[in-house]
Order: C-alpha cells, then structure tokens, then sequence
C-alpha cells in the first residue's frame, strides 16, 4: 500500500518533470462560470442562434446575423420551431414577453410545464404567476 507522503511526491514528479499541465491554483479560484452556448432568438427572422455566452462578460446583448435585429436570451433548453410554424413562434413571442424562460426542469420536477399549444398559453401565463421558469414578472 502506497502512503499518501508517497502519493505526494509522485505527484510533485510528474508536475514538474511530467507531461501533464496542471492549470495554478489561483487560475482555477478566478474562473467561477464556464462559458456556454446558450439559445438566442430572433422573432422577426424566426430563427434561433446558439451563442457563446461567458457570464463573466455579459454584453448588452447580440444583432440577429441576418437582419441585424436584437437576439433574445430564450435559456438553454430552447429548442426552436420550424421557421414556417407561426403558431408555435407566436406561442413562445407571448410566453417570452410574460417573462418565461425556456430552462431544464430538473430541479423543479413538480413544477408545470410550458404549454404545447398558443391556445393554451393565456391559461397558462394566469395560473402560474409564481413559475419557477418565470423570471419577470
């Protein structure tokens, strides 16, 4: 059995004669998010982009690609429809402008979810003023 004294100094050998880089300490404490790419939609193109997105520099926002439009941050469970769907981009237009924010459920698992259908939203958006995916009120 190895001794953690030994465990130790194997490891120092491999940090400083080894191949493998180990990032500095001070590098890791500094880097608190990761950077992800996260779903933006353009509701005049009908089109969704996933961008880039480094929390530690949040930028006032992002131009649509095609028509120079601002994008809107739509969370990282959106998944967009069809471009010629009309229904279904109306749906999630009223559902963003209520406030929701298309996010994973996982830890909210009792909560309701988004509506399938643009009938059903109106409904939805009055029962459910206190959402979890709801970040505006």
């Amino acid at each position: 059995m190895v001794t953690k004294e030994e465990k130790y100094r194997r490891k120092r050998l491999l940090m400083d004669f080894g191949d493998k880089s180990y990032p500095n300490r001070t590098e890791i404490d500094n880097r608190k998010f990761t950077p992800y790419r996260i779903a933006h939609a353009c509701f005049a193109c009908r089109k969704s982009y996933k961008i880039l997105v480094d929390f530690l520099d949040i930028k006032d926002g992002y131009k649509c690609p095609q028509c120079a439009g601002r994008l809107e941050y739509m969370g990282r469970s959106f998944k967009a429809p069809k471009h010629t769907d009309g229904k279904q981009w109306e749906k999630i237009k009223l559902l963003f402008d209520a406030g929701f924010l298309f996010s994973s459920y996982r830890s909210f698992p009792d909560a309701e979810t988004l509506p399938e259908t643009l009938r059903e939203v109106e409904d939805f958006i009055i029962r459910n003023p206190n959402h979890p995916m709801r970040v505006l009120p």
